[in-house]
């Protein structure tokens, strides 16, 4: 006999739960790039995210940045994470999201 909570999974609507998915997710990137630069992956991995212009005022990322990387991070992930390839071969090791938001990852 199936499981009650696995028919549950299955009655959820697609696409209302994956917008939500991509809310929770996009907002945690968002709001801790935009805090201090890192998530809680990047504080274990001793990395932060900056502005990619050396003569910004701050090193903080704006919130209007913090949100085009985290959408950024998205749009790098969905073709099998090719957006993510500059970041391992480029000189300047930037990936699609932090290019499209002009923001850089640097030792925290």
């Amino acid at each position: 006999q199936p499981c009650p909570k696995a028919q549950l999974v299955v009655m959820l609507p697609i696409a209302p739960f994956a917008a939500f998915l991509l809310i929770l997710n996009g907002g945690y990137l968002t709001a801790f790039t935009a805090a201090g630069g890192q998530s809680s992956g990047k504080m274990l991995g001793g990395i932060r995210v900056v502005p990619s212009d050396p003569d910004a005022w701050t090193d903080r990322v704006p919130l209007g940045q913090a949100v085009l990387r985290a959408a950024g991070y998205f749009i790098s992930a969905l073709p099998l994470g090719l957006g993510f390839v500059p970041a391992l071969i480029a000189a300047d090791k930037r990936g699609f999201h932090d290019r499209l938001a002009h923001t850089r990852v640097v030792k925290a």
